[in-house]
């Protein structure tokens, strides 16, 4: 059933993650407590940690798209995440966001599943924690590009334009 022991851990701030091909975590519960996502204190007594996995996901696919400004320019070497719609950056489930970059065309390449997806230009990967954190952030981008629906099982290029600077 995929039960196990964990022996000699210390007491202290822990984060839990787990992965199955496939699947993603449906729910982490430490004791009654879901830390899903966040991170827990763990005081040293005995405890169950239980996890959950989503169904199987559908197979995924390559997702091909190009963004462009509204005058047609490419918007190039700008990095791109992918999140289900309602979902929220910090708690997206491992496996749920998606990300990819533009090349020199505005053109990306992303594994995809079928659903319906925001997609927020963060430019630099280094920036994306603080950017996605940022309420005026996710607001603008939000209302500059309109949520995404991929089908299953393959869809045409997506284009995605977004106003001028």
């Amino acid at each position: 059933d995929g039960s196990f022991l964990l022996h000699g851990l210390w007491p202290g701030t822990y984060r839990v993650n787990a992965s199955a091909p496939g699947r993603t975590p449906a729910s982490i519960r430490f004791g009654p407590q879901e830390v899903l996502g966040r991170d827990f204190e763990f005081d040293g007594s005995e405890a169950s940690l239980r996890v959950t996995l989503s169904a199987p996901r559908p197979p995924e696919f390559q997702l091909t798209g190009k963004i462009t400004r509204a005058g047609g320019e490419a918007v190039a070497g700008t990095d791109l995440i992918f999140m289900p719609f309602g979902a929220v950056y910090a708690t997206c489930p491992i496996g749920a966001c998606r990300f990819g970059a533009t090349d020199q065309n505005g053109v990306f390449h992303i594994p995809e599943s079928a659903g319906v997806y925001r997609v927020y230009l963060v430019g630099d990967p280094a920036e994306a924690a603080w950017k996605m954190a940022d309420p005026q952030f996710i607001k603008a981008q939000e209302a500059a590009i309109p949520p995404v629906t991929v089908a299953a099982g393959g869809n045409p290029e997506i284009r995605i334009v977004v106003p001028e600077k």
